[in-house]
């Protein structure tokens, strides 16, 4: 950790943290109002604050992993910069007459960005939970995440769902939460004890406002008002035979989160019953059809999932929005580190994030 009195002059009230995650099943599900089922990784954002009451209306910050330091007002945004997301969770909380002193700000973080393992989530959830704890604030975890999703869709414009906030601000250590997006009620499910989700870094970072994200999100939307629904989770499975009515990219879309939302419901199934093999078999569908359906995927993902299948992984999909980052791959416990030896060689510009359980230091080649 940096030393907060060393940058600012003056030290650090309340210090809070949050994971990262890797999301197992239900990609472009959670706008779509449909299930989803992340889990945490040891990975963490922790972010310190002080008041300074030496100066009025601005938050000062300092980001250790970019060495860097920035002054903002709360009145400005727009600036396309990393500490947009702060100033969009003080909107926030602005919009609710709390009263925001000035503050000052580090953040450290071993979350890695674009890497689509919510690094973006990781840093709102750690704020606002340290501000919480700060202005003593009656916020539960649940209103958090809400407050961050709100923060990082209207604030800084990325129309994300509410998934990564949700499971970084709720999530539990070796279980995966299942979702349900609609109306945000989630229960628990404990992961395999002899296997590990392995995430693995394809090599080409992803930065998903830049990306077609929002067009997707616009496409899901255009076929639920073709088909007269309110989101694409009321359409059901049987209701696929019968979409010769919408443009063919629409149906796709439409094919790929009902679908999906069927591979979750399953995927919970399959790890409480212990069944992996089946598991592994759905994650490789979801794969394909975020390659096919939702054409989301980049040849750098296809190639590694494919290696991470051939080199002994039961299943491989791509993780998190999708046009670059990372993969998750179901393996032996037992056998990452020599799983992990064969995949680097076959992917030379992959690298190795961590498991579900640890971050597997030995095995770590950092992303670049």
């Amino acid at each position: 950790m940096k030393n907060f009195e060393t940058i600012f002059g003056l030290p650090a009230q309340v210090s809070a943290q949050a994971p990262g995650r890797v999301n197992l099943m239900g990609e472009h599900t959670d706008y779509n109002q449909g299930f989803v089922l992340p889990t945490i990784l040891p990975l963490k954002t922790i972010v310190q604050i002080g008041v300074d009451n030496s100066v009025g209306g601005k938050i000062d910050i300092f980001s250790a992993n970019y060495q860097q330091r920035i002054e903002r007002s709360l009145h400005k945004g727009g600036s396309n910069h990393w500490s947009e997301y702060i100033v969009a969770c003080l909107q926030q909380l602005q919009q609710y007459q709390i009263i925001i002193p000035s503050l000052k700000i580090l953040v450290e973080s071993n979350v890695p960005i674009g890497a689509g393992v919510a690094s973006s989530a990781a840093l709102e959830i750690a704020f606002l939970k340290a501000v919480r704890k700060l202005l003593q604030l009656n916020l539960t975890d649940l209103e958090i995440a809400s407050l961050a999703q709100k923060a990082e869709s209207e604030g800084v414009g990325m129309p994300c769902g509410i998934m990564d906030q949700m499971v970084t601000s709720l999530g539990r250590e070796n279980q995966a939460l299942f979702l349900d997006t609609k109306d945000l009620s989630f229960e628990y499910v404990k992961l395999p004890t002899n296997y590990d989700f392995a995430v693995i870094h394809s090599g080409k970072t992803h930065v998903l406002a830049k990306s077609a994200y929002k067009q997707r999100r616009q496409e899901c939307e255009k076929a639920a008002a073709l088909m007269n629904v309110s989101s694409l989770r009321d359409v059901c499975l049987p209701e696929l035979n019968f979409l010769d009515k919408l443009p063919h990219t629409l149906r796709q879309r439409v094919v790929h989160v009902v679908t999906e939302n069927q591979r979750v419901l399953d995927s919970v199934a399959a790890i409480e019953e212990n069944r992996l093999a089946d598991l592994g078999e759905l994650m490789n569908a979801s794969h394909l059809s975020q390659k096919n359906q939702f054409e989301v995927t980049i040849k750098e993902t296809d190639l590694l999932c494919k290696a991470a299948i051939e080199r002994g992984a039961i299943g491989a999909r791509q993780t998190g929005g999708g046009f670059g980052g990372a993969i998750v791959a179901l393996v032996p416990r037992h056998a990452v580190q020599s799983w992990w030896n064969f995949v680097c060689r076959d992917c030379p510009q992959a690298s190795f994030i961590c498991t579900s359980q640890k971050p597997q230091k030995a095995l770590l080649r950092r992303v670049r």
